[in-house]
């Protein structure tokens, strides 16, 4: 792979996984003691996802851009206004639960909590 190591470093993000996983279940009107899984559900072009799942079954999904997608704080925002805009119209795409479009949080990083689409990922189709 051209420029491996190059390619990693700027996919890695530091960030407080309990802080994460505390704003999710607060999102959602749950408290941390309800989430019984979390796990890394896909990496992209510019975002790592997770999924946190409750212990009702409820899950969600908490993505974390890249350090290299800029700017981070316009597109987080940018998206999650975007999202929310369209799901009020109709169109079906995930709910918004909450985002940070700084990393000035407690998870030390930029995030947006969604609702997870259960399905086959179109990568897959």
């Amino acid at each position: 792979m051209y420029n491996e190591q190059k390619r990693l470093k700027e996919r890695e993000r530091f960030f407080n996984v309990c802080a994460l996983k505390r704003v999710a279940a607060e999102a959602v009107s749950r408290s941390f003691e309800d989430i019984v899984h979390f796990d890394k559900l896909g990496e992209g072009a510019a975002n790592r996802a997770f999924i946190i799942r409750m212990r009702d079954g409820f899950s969600l999904v908490a993505r974390i851009p890249y350090e290299v997608t800029a700017p981070r704080r316009l597109a987080v925002a940018s998206e999650a206004a975007t999202m929310t805009f369209l799901h009020s119209r109709g169109i079906p795409v995930p709910v918004i639960y909450g985002y940070s479009a700084s990393p000035e949080n407690p998870t030390g990083v930029e995030y947006i909590l969604m609702e997870h689409a259960p399905g086959r990922s179109l990568g897959s189709v």
